[in-house]
């Protein structure tokens, strides 16, 4: 992927909410399942985007003793759920308008 579509895809992820942003050549996921590859879910993907959003702390901290199934605090991962989802369909309208799959 060249450096100026790197920026721009980082910039823009940053910018609606993404709090770590990379991108990698689909060869680093080599021995991942295929269904949990880039290749699996898009055959001629060469590099994949990934965004991290921070797991507040307190979330951790203050729940998952009984059984980290156990809803509580870390209930919060609906939420990064919905903004993960946000930030990635985000991110593949900004390739796919630009052109790219």
């Amino acid at each position: 992927m060249d450096n100026q579509l790197t920026l721009k895809i980082k910039e823009f992820a940053y910018s609606i909410g993404a709090d770590l942003v990379g991108i990698a050549n689909v060869e680093r996921y080599s021995n991942a399942p295929i269904k949990m590859s880039p290749v699996g879910i898009l055959p001629t993907a060469k590099s994949g985007v990934v965004c991290a959003i921070h797991h507040p702390d307190a979330a951790i901290e203050l729940d998952g003793e009984v059984h980290p199934q156990i809803m509580g605090p870390y209930r919060v991962q609906y939420t990064m759920n919905n903004k993960l989802d946000y930030l990635s369909f985000s991110i593949a309208r900004m390739l796919d308008n630009l052109g790219h799959k």
